[in-house]
């Protein structure tokens, strides 16, 4: 079983929701791929909000993305995160981010136990 990551990204309130969706698919999904290479997780996915549903179950939706990241073992996930720990792939990537997401920032978990 693998290691998955999710992680929950909230959008610049500047831009619509299609202006981030542009900016996030084309400029920083490439830009992961060449910043982290080989360590990139074989499963990357990111799910997108529903737009026109800015509240849902009478709760505001404060997320625009979701990705979940699937590595092999913690090995590869940590291979990753030294990769990270490296000021010329944190820097380009954090001012990336800075271009799409709120003050907030994105949050990331590990998935522990999943039940069904």
């Amino acid at each position: 079983m693998g290691v998955t990551l999710f992680s929950c990204i909230p959008r610049n309130p500047s831009l619509t929701h299609d202006q981030f969706k542009d900016i996030y698919e084309n400029e920083h999904v490439p830009l992961l791929h060449q910043l982290f290479g080989e360590t990139m997780p074989p499963v990357f996915k990111r799910t997108y909000i529903d737009s026109t549903q800015p509240t849902v179950l009478g709760r505001r939706v404060e997320f625009d993305l979701f990705t979940e990241l699937v590595f092999e073992d913690d090995e590869a996930m940590n291979a990753m995160a030294a990769k990270w720990a490296d000021p010329k792939v944190t820097e380009p990537c954090m001012a990336s981010q800075r271009r799409f997401t709120s003050e907030e920032g994105e949050r990331v978990v590990k998935v522990g136990e999943v039940r069904q």
